[in-house]
């Protein structure tokens, strides 16, 4: 319990956008996540986000896969973005594998998949 209020004080702490996310990024590598997207928008309503121009993104990817992701509207069609639209919290990405593995992705959430692959992501 200690460590996560030190975390909290570590972030409220912070004085600048940078630090806050180069402290987040640490405490989230140290739970083995080496890759991570932010993305914040005043603009949902319902199952649309709004105009990708609006959005608040902060990430650890390359930019290059980050304009074809998020630039190039895949991120809607990811395997993961209906459960996130629909629900709150966490969930395993292997559910992604598992429908992959079992036909049961759309042919965009399938190209999606196939993308992050591409890119050494499951």
């Amino acid at each position: 319990m200690n460590d996560t209020i030190d975390y909290i004080e570590k972030i409220m702490n912070q004085t600048s956008l940078e630090a806050l996310w180069d402290v987040h990024c640490a405490k989230m590598q140290s739970f083995g996540f080496d890759k991570i997207i932010y993305g914040y928008t005043n603009y949902r309503s319902g199952m649309s986000l709004g105009d990708v121009e609006d959005f608040f993104i902060l990430s650890t990817y390359d930019r290059d896969y980050l304009d074809e992701f998020i630039g190039g509207g895949l991120y809607f069609n990811g395997p993961m973005m209906k459960w996130t639209l629909e629900n709150a919290g966490a969930q395993s990405w292997r559910l992604a594998r598992e429908a992959y593995d079992a036909d049961t992705l759309s042919e965009k959430q399938r190209q999606v998949f196939e993308f992050n692959q591409d890119y050494g992501l499951e």
